[in-house]
């Protein structure tokens, strides 16, 4: 069993808006990363007194292997891939092929948990990305490139738990990285998540709703997040 710092998603985003205190007042903007790191995300949002979005890339699988990341894909279209892509000898109709599946995925996941909100610009703004955690780095680091692209006045990783391998590849493309577990290489780790598109949904979108007279507010019940921290239970892999 992996010792980490903490014991699940809350705590983790408790950790890190200490981590981050200092941007308290800036009113920056946090962007996770669905499905998992979007209940951090909104811990984090609400702790640093922040706007929250969501940003959409989706890893590329290797052939046979989906869990293991050749690459990532974000929502514009733009498709980065590691070094584990020529390893496998991986063609680029493979590569092609699933990043059109997972464009078509990444624009009805948009719909489904922003509706017509608009997204929050970036540009000039302190942006803070948010994933629960990051094996190879690959979808980290096709969403910090994402950002860097809308010009952010600053730009910042921040992950409970990470491989260096993973580190190694997100820091250069930050200003600042948070992270608060990193462990040893011989460990393999994996989480489970389980956040629903339903509170996906109802943390993301029914706050517009709200804020724009779409939708009147009602109080609903605090749901604890559920998750399988420490790390080392089988799940999906992040990335």
């Amino acid at each position: 069993m992996i010792e980490l710092p903490f014991q699940d998603r809350a705590e983790a985003a408790g950790r890190l808006a200490r981590a981050l205190a200092g941007l308290r007042g800036e009113r920056p903007l946090v962007l996770g990363i669905p499905r998992g790191a979007v209940p951090m995300a909104r811990a984090l949002a609400d702790e640093l007194g922040a706007d929250l979005d969501i940003i959409l890339v989706k890893k590329i699988g290797a052939p046979g292997n989906p869990e293991f990341a050749i690459g990532a894909v974000d929502e514009h279209g733009t498709i980065v891939l590691n070094e584990s892509a020529g390893w496998l000898g991986v063609d680029d109709d493979y590569v092609q092929s699933e990043a059109a599946r997972l464009l078509a995925e990444m624009k009805a996941r948009r719909a489904r948990y922003r509706g017509h909100a608009p997204p929050i610009r970036m540009a000039g703004r302190t942006v803070v990305v948010v994933d629960d955690g990051a094996a190879t780095g690959a979808t980290m680091a096709s969403a910090l490139r994402a950002v860097r692209r809308q010009e952010p006045a600053r730009l910042v990783c921040a992950l409970p738990v990470a491989s260096r391998e993973a580190l190694a590849l997100a820091r250069p493309l930050a200003d600042e990285t948070i992270c608060l577990a990193t462990p040893p290489p011989s460990v393999r780790w994996a989480c489970t998540t389980v956040t629903s598109a339903r509170s996906m949904t109802r943390t993301l979108l029914l706050p517009w709703q709200i804020a724009t007279g779409k939708r009147r507010a009602k109080v609903q019940p605090r749901q604890p997040a559920r998750c399988a921290f420490p790390w080392g239970r089988t799940g999906t892999t992040p990335t």
